[in-house]
């Protein structure tokens, strides 16, 4: 698979998004944590160190077939800030993977399921697919882990599980993370209440991109806080529970703003409002459009109908509106594209998205 390819392509979890999803649930990832034994943690590793674990991880993964034949291999200290910029914007890479020497990410083909190799541990496997199956990504991410233990040595305790970097991550290692978009919940004013009861329950809220991310469109990302003490079973269902409650409040919510004359009037005039403004306008910024495009998908979840506007579309845009993916786009050398012209081709974009251009 060539480098070109990660260009030109969107990761399918973004295009498989059809009739059969959960509209409010955007996508589900499951991540593990691995570290392997004998090695000290990436916060006292030498860079030595790290470069042996890149060649174990490598030759585990080739050996093996985890990931397929198909696979890409980016050593990350030899690619450029561009490239690393756009491996986040497609959720292939964290801000803590692409700083530092000896770390490296490894996808297949689809980019839904990618290894992250001396991140915050010596190995993150992570899968995401289309809307809410926690059990499907936790089956993909399981079976590569298995695959590679052939090979490496994972750090067991036996009283504990697995050990990582973070206690919080001791255990099972596993992370389900789920993105929802909640546009009736935060109209209604009742999100405080949503987030005093998820982290009362042990789960923990971020913004679209994860961790450290901000809060955008009414999109965030739900996922467990702690992975010790359980087993991934007790994770799933325990997620499970809690996004099911969620998904039946927002569908409360939006039924409710349906069917309430006044409320809906608000509602369709900020959905008329933030169309006119993304096919009008000639510069816009990343967040005001983020704004408006997930306004657009809320009429979509209340059935209002809006030519040439479907769920395929905005995902779409949500990936391609960010800085790099509009430079790659647009082919636009990195030393001419700055924030006024990023913002006009963001603009342009949307225009051209919205009104069915090719």
């Amino acid at each position: 698979m060539q480098i070109k390819e990660i260009n030109k392509n969107l990761p399918n979890w973004i295009l498989d998004y059809n009739k059969e999803s959960e509209k409010i649930v955007i996508s589900t990832r499951a991540r593990i944590a691995r570290n392997i034994k004998g090695y000290p943690y990436l916060y006292i590793i030498s860079e030595k160190e790290k470069a042996e674990i890149l060649k174990k991880v490598e030759s585990a993964v080739i050996n093996s077939s985890a990931l397929g034949n198909d696979i890409i291999i980016l050593k990350l200290n030899k690619t450029s800030n561009s490239t690393k910029t756009f491996l986040k914007e497609k959720f292939l890479a964290t801000d803590y993977l692409v700083q530092g020497d000896n770390k490296e990410v490894i996808f297949n083909k689809d980019m839904n399921t990618a290894i992250l190799v001396n991140e915050e541990d010596h190995i993150r496997i992570q899968s995401i697919c289309a809307g809410f199956h926690p059990r499907k990504v936790f089956n993909i991410v399981a079976d590569i882990e298995r695959k590679l233990e052939e090979y490496v040595d994972y750090d067991f305790y036996n009283e504990f599980g697995y050990l990582t970097s973070c206690p919080t991550n001791v255990g099972t290692g596993l992370r389900i993370s789920t993105m929802v978009h909640l546009p009736a919940i935060n109209f209604m004013k009742k999100f405080d209440n949503i987030v005093k009861t998820l982290k009362s329950s042990g789960f923990t809220i971020r913004g679209f991109a994860g961790e450290g991310s901000a809060i955008l469109g009414d999109i965030y990302q739900i996922s467990n806080q702690f992975t010790l003490g359980v087993n991934e079973n007790s994770i799933i269902s325990r997620m499970t529970m809690a996004v099911r409650k969620i998904i039946a409040l927002e569908k409360k919510y939006q039924h409710k703003i349906k069917n309430t004359d006044d409320l809906y009037k608000i509602v369709k005039n900020k959905i008329i409002r933030s169309f006119n403004i993304l096919r009008y306008s000639k510069t816009i910024e990343l967040n005001e459009a983020f704004e408006h495009l997930a306004t657009l998908r809320f009429a979509l979840e209340l059935e209002v109908i809006i030519k040439g506007v479907s769920y395929l579309l905005l995902n779409k845009l949500f990936i391609l509106i960010q800085p790099m993916h509009l430079m790659k786009y647009y082919n636009i050398p990195r030393e001419r594209f700055d924030k006024e012209l990023e913002s006009t081709l963001r603009a342009k974009l949307i225009r051209q998205f919205l009104r069915g251009e090719k």
